[in-house]
């Protein structure tokens, strides 16, 4: 790791870098880690957290960005307006490792812009930029834009939509389209800062540790996946459609807004329903063998155009 953290303060636009402690690195080591000792190292106590005294923490993790699998997952983590308490949560997909390809292993926004803005972060290059034509766009959207706008059609971003903009307190963060932060509302701590989104593009790839061990590890863990006959293999084989039934039968499964646990057409969402109707699109996120994320071809869908009245 570069040990390294970048710095962004949306109210007086300063970008500054700055090294990690060694002794942090070691006893906090860790996407989950930083987050929780800067937060609780850096926030006082009976904040706001839509106040601009709140800070978001982004931090990929030590082996994000290398050839081990199932590594693709960063941190993320604020002062939640949901319940005022200390928040982290993580996504999938490709925005972690892109971080580290930029040189980021972990970053910190705090202040408030007066405006909507979103950060541009290609490897040394940190831009704060106008988001003005940004605000009000879904996710889908922004991302298309921002990448148009940088001219970077390979470039990750880390977005809101509406809700955040509207400090909605459970609303997400979401990357790569679909990949959601997902509790607490750092959505909302996101739009009270007038910050859209953080976008990403590295050119370098990490050097952590001995590469000749990185690879044994990576060719270990591949072939414990591919001969698997447990969870991970159910995974690889249905999606995450397998844990509809798993969550329900264990009483998790959020059905009503939470009024019960237990959905009693729960076979109508089960993995052996989707296998059988409908075309799957497999979505892995980064150095993953595992595949769980899915999306479903929608051509197969009948579609009703609504006419909504404002």
């Amino acid at each position: 790791m570069n040990n390294k953290l970048l710095r962004i303060n949306l109210t007086t636009k300063q970008v500054s870098r700055e090294e990690i402690p060694e002794s942090v690195v070691y006893d906090y080591m860790g996407g989950t880690g930083y987050i929780t000792y800067y937060l609780y190292k850096e926030l006082e106590p009976g904040i706001d957290p839509l106040s601009p005294e709140n800070k978001v923490i982004i931090a990929p993790g030590p082996i994000q960005g290398t050839k081990i699998p199932v590594s693709g997952r960063y941190a993320i983590g604020t002062k939640s307006p949901l319940t005022g308490l200390y928040l982290d949560s993580n996504a999938g997909g490709f925005l972690g490792p892109e971080m580290r390809f930029a040189g980021v292993d972990l970053i910190i926004v705090e202040g408030k812009s007066a405006k909507p803005v979103y950060i541009s972060i290609k490897d040394d290059k940190v831009v704060i930029k106008d988001a003005k034509d940004l605000w009000g766009k879904f996710v889908y959207e922004t991302e298309v834009l921002v990448k148009e706008l940088e001219r970077e059609p390979k470039m990750r971003i880390l977005s809101i939509g509406p809700a955040g903009e509207n400090l909605v307190k459970f609303a997400c963060t979401a990357s790569d389209n679909f990949r959601n932060a997902g509790r607490g509302g750092l959505g909302a701590v996101f739009g009270s800062k007038n910050l859209k989104a953080v976008a990403f593009k590295g050119s370098n790839r990490p050097s952590n540790g001995d590469p000749t061990s990185i690879e044994q590890v990576r060719k270990d863990i591949v072939k414990r996946a591919k001969n698997a006959k447990d969870d991970g293999h159910l995974l690889h084989k249905h999606g995450t459609s397998w844990l509809v039934k798993v969550s329900s039968d264990l009483d998790h499964y959020p059905t009503r807004n939470w009024q019960s646990g237990e959905f009693e057409d729960i076979d109508k969402l089960s993995h052996k329903e989707f296998d059988e109707k409908y075309k799957r699109i497999r979505r892995p996120c980064y150095q993953c063998p595992i595949g769980c994320s899915e999306t479903l071809d929608a051509s197969v869908f009948d579609w009703v155009e609504e006419d909504r009245k404002e």
